[in-house]
């Protein structure tokens, strides 16, 4: 697979060469206003639509009002820069026929460059977005971007709450072989009811385990907590060699990872629970082998999620209607 990556200048002549069409969300996190920012200053032809995504109100504890509130204060940046976009309010746990649906919105011509900035947007949204950008005609060329936190980092609280059990992402569903498959969970720093995978899993075989570097000693000993926290109870075994440290940006190694581990299991099955360029790894590998992707969704999000904004990541998955992993490495 080739999967050009870099930071989101490097693609800046590519952007400017397209009309662009940007999806992302509209979210309490200061860092959702970079991208819309970069693609609609200063080009009038690029059309940006906003996902104002609305939590269940019987997600615990709830935050509805702190997250409008900031929102909007999202909302009035972006109008203070004068970058004209579609606000579309939607709920999280739409169906997947309503996620279908909303492709349309997006659908222009083939020299149209689609820009799926995955920063804010939950990975049911992402992930169903992308496998299906991927696979339609009219796309021709997708690049996926991702805006780093501030210095800040993230909140040293819980980020999420009220996860639900496990559940097929949105297009991801697949035949769960007892047996058969081997589990690969992308760690972040939440447990969002994980065990509920595990619980259902043989627990003769551990699962094989993507952690992120680098990061800060705070976020290394984090995740280690979460690991702990996860196998606790000893009903499964985890050895050393199955567990792997990805650079956090890095969502190439990640489906290489993902590859190497393919020859030594008769099959994998995901659970996205890490970063989101980790996610974006995992997704590519779903959509090219047809694995199971499992999430418990949380339904409750911390307005303090994150602090500041970083550095924006883009990554090229679909280049002159070619997925990157069609694309093979020996063409470099």
């Amino acid at each position: 697979m080739i999967l050009p990556s870099g930071q989101f200048p490097l693609f800046a002549d590519l952007v400017r060469g397209k009309k662009c069409v940007l999806i992302g969300a509209l979210s309490f996190e200061e860092r959702c206003c970079s991208l819309p920012t970069t693609v609609g200053s200063g080009n009038a032809q690029n059309k940006i639509v906003l996902f104002k995504i609305k939590d269940p109100v019987d997600g615990f504890p709830n935050y509805s009002h702190e997250i409008e509130r900031r929102i909007e204060t999202n909302r009035d940046l972006l109008n203070s820069r004068r970058i004209e976009f579609d606000e579309i309010p939607t709920d999280l746990l739409v169906s997947e026929d309503d996620l279908s649906d909303m492709l349309q919105i997006f659908k222009s011509n083939r020299s149209t460059l689609y820009i799926l900035d995955v920063t804010s947007l939950p990975k049911r949204y992402f992930c169903y977005f992308l496998k299906h950008l991927i696979r339609r005609e009219w796309c021709q060329d997708l690049l996926v971007t991702y805006t780093m936190v501030g210095p800040e980092g993230y909140s040293a609280q819980h980020l999420t709450a009220s996860p639900m059990t496990c559940a097929p992402l949105p297009g991801f569903s697949s035949a769960w072989q007892i047996g058969g498959d081997t589990l690969v969970i992308s760690l972040g720093f939440e447990s969002l009811n994980v065990r509920s995978i595990l619980d259902v899993y043989p627990k003769q075989r551990g699962p094989k385990i993507l952690m992120s570097f680098p990061c800060s000693t705070a976020v290394i000993r984090r995740q280690w907590n979460m690991l702990r926290q996860i196998f606790s109870k000893g009903q499964i075994s985890l050895l050393k060699e199955d567990i792997k440290s990805v650079a956090t940006w890095d969502a190439e190694e990640v489906f290489i990872t993902l590859k190497y581990w393919e020859k030594e299991c008769d099959s994998l099955a995901l659970a996205p629970f890490g970063t989101k360029p980790h996610s974006l790894g995992l997704a590519l590998y779903a959509i090219q082998s047809g694995s199971g992707m499992y999430y418990t969704q949380p339904k409750s999000y911390n307005p303090d999620y994150s602090k500041g904004t970083g550095e924006s990541w883009g990554y090229l998955v679909k280049y002159e209607g070619i997925p990157c992993f069609d694309r093979p490495r020996h063409r470099l």
